[in-house]
C-alpha cells in the first residue's frame, strides 16, 4: 500500500487524540501524526507506514483525506434509496446512524455482524458459537446452556434443546420431555411414558430404534396403526393420536391408571384368576413375546394374528408366568411340549387357582388357547368364538 499526502489518521469523538504509532512494514519507517479537538473530529496526515491504533477516541481509522466529502447529509428514510451517490454505508447487514451533534451520520454494523460497514461485504457474521467455544469468558454473553446445542444463524445464533428436551437453551429453560420418573414401561417394541395430551394423562409410546426407511417397513408400521385406530372395545387400550412423520414414530394411547395386565397378573402373588380383567398388554403390536410367527415370516397382518396373541395371554393367566420370545424357552413351547407328555401340561398352571375343583376349567381355559396358537391360520378360531367361549365357561363355573 503506497501512502502519501492524501492518507489521513482520523478520529471521531469529543474531547480527542488520536495517535498513529506503528508501522506495518517497520518501525522506523512510520512518522508520527497526532491530532486534538474538542468539537468531535480531527484529522493528521500520514506520509510513511501506516497503522491504525487511535487513543482516548469513540472511533478511529486510517482513511484518504475528504473521504466523507461526498455526503454530508441524513440518512434516507427506511425502504428508501440513498439520495445522494457518496452514501457511505456501503456494506450489507449495515446500517446509518444520524448523528446527534451536528450535521451527518455514522455507519455501523447491525447486531450479530462486526467489521467495517464503508467498505463492501465489510459487516461479516458473528459465530457466537465459535467465540464461545473460544472464549469461555464470553458463554455469559451468548448464552446457551448444557442441555442445547449451539447452532450459528446469520446475525445471530439459536440454541434449541437436545433432542428428548423441550424449553429453550437461550434462557435455559430445557427439559426432559418424558422424564424418567415419567417412564412407566419397558417392552420388546419400546418404551411407554406418562404423559398429557389436552389437559388427559395418556400412555405415549415410542419405538426403541428408529423405523427403517424402506417401503416395506413403513407400510407395516402404518398399516399397525390402522388396525389399532380401527378397534374399539372396552377391553382394548385405544389409539388416541400418533406423530409418523419422524424418525422414531410416536404412538398415544388413553392411560391405564390401575396398570397393565402384566403389573396387575406378575406383580403379586396373590392376584386370583378373573376373566372380567379390563386390562390388556397394550405392547402386543411389535413384542415378540405376544407376535404370530406367522406374521413374522410373512409380513402379513390379519384379525387371525391378533386371535395368536390373545391365546399367549391366556396362558399367561392360567399360568402367572410372563410370555418370553425364545426359539426354545418360550411360555408357547413349554406348553405344547407338555401337551404332549402323559401328564399334559396341568402341572405347569398357577398352584395357587389349580384347585381340584378347577382343573377341568382351566383344561378348558388351555384347549382355546391352544387353538388359537395354531400355526395353521385357517384353523383357528374367529375372536367372537373365542369370547363367546370364555363368556360359557364364566357362567358354568358361577353356577
Amino acid at each position: 500500500m503506497d501512502l502519501s499526502t492524501r492518507n489521513v489518521v482520523t478520529a471521531i469523538a469529543w474531547n480527542l487524540e488520536a495517535l498513529l504509532s506503528l508501522s506495518l512494514r517497520s518501525p522506523d519507517m512510520a512518522r508520527n501524526a497526532s491530532c486534538l479537538d474538542e468539537e468531535g473530529c480531527c484529522e493528521a496526515t500520514v506520509t510513511e507506514g501506516h497503522a491504525d491504533e487511535p487513543y482516548l477516541c469513540s472511533y478511529g481509522m486510517l482513511a484518504e483525506r475528504n473521504w466523507d466529502d461526498d455526503d454530508g447529509g441524513l440518512c434516507p428514510a427506511q425502504g428508501q434509496r440513498p439520495a445522494t451517490p457518496g452514501y457511505a454505508c456501503v456494506s450489507n447487514n449495515s446500517l446509518c446512524v444520524n448523528v446527534t451533534n451536528g450535521q451527518g451520520y455514522i455507519c455501523q454494523c447491525r447486531d450479530g455482524y462486526d467489521g467495517n460497514p464503508y467498505t463492501l461485504d465489510g459487516c461479516q457474521d458473528i459465530d457466537e458459537c465459535a467465540l464461545r467455544d473460544q472464549h469461555p469468558e464470553l458463554r455469559d454473553l451468548y448464552n446457551c446452556s448444557s442441555d442445547g446445542i449451539c447452532k450459528n444463524t446469520p446475525g445471530s445464533y439459536e440454541c434449541p434443546c437436545k433432542s428428548g428436551m423441550r424449553g429453550d437453551g437461550k434462557s435455559g429453560t430445557c427439559t426432559e420431555k418424558f422424564p424418567m420418573p415419567a417412564k412407566i414401561a419397558v417392552g420388546g417394541f419400546g418404551e411407554v411414558y406418562k404423559g398429557k395430551l389436552d389437559n388427559q394423562q395418556v400412555a405415549v409410546k415410542k419405538p426403541i430404534t428408529a423405523i427403517n426407511s424402506n417401503a416395506t417397513d413403513v407400510e407395516q408400521f402404518a398399516n399397525e396403526v390402522i388396525i389399532q385406530s380401527q378397534v374399539i372395545h372396552k377391553n382394548i387400550v385405544k389409539l388416541t393420536g400418533c406423530c409418523l412423520e419422524v424418525e422414531i414414530p410416536i404412538l398415544v394411547y388413553e392411560f391405564l391408571s390401575k396398570g397393565s395386565l402384566d403389573e396387575n397378573h406378575h406383580g403379586s402373588s396373590q392376584v386370583p384368576l378373573d376373566l372380567n380383567r379390563n386390562n390388556t398388554p397394550n405392547s402386543v403390536i411389535g413384542d415378540n413375546s405376544y407376535m404370530d410367527p406367522v406374521y413374522l415370516q410373512t409380513g402379513l397382518l390379519t384379525d387371525k394374528s391378533d386371535v395368536y396373541s390373545f391365546g399367549v395371554v391366556l396362558l399367561e393367566l392360567i399360568s402367572r408366568r410372563k410370555a418370553r420370545h425364545s426359539d426354545s424357552n418360550s411360555l408357547v413351547k413349554i406348553f405344547l411340549d407338555a401337551q404332549k407328555t402323559q401328564k399334559g401340561a396341568s402341572e405347569l398352571f398357577d398352584k395357587e387357582i389349580a384347585e381340584p375343583k378347577d382343573v377341568e376349567f382351566l383344561d378348558n381355559i388351555l384347549e382355546i388357547a391352544v387353538e388359537c396358537l395354531n400355526l395353521d391360520v385357517d384353523k383357528r378360531p374367529e375372536m367372537t368364538e373365542v369370547a363367546e367361549r370364555l363368556l360359557m365357561l364364566k357362567r358354568s363355573r358361577n353356577k
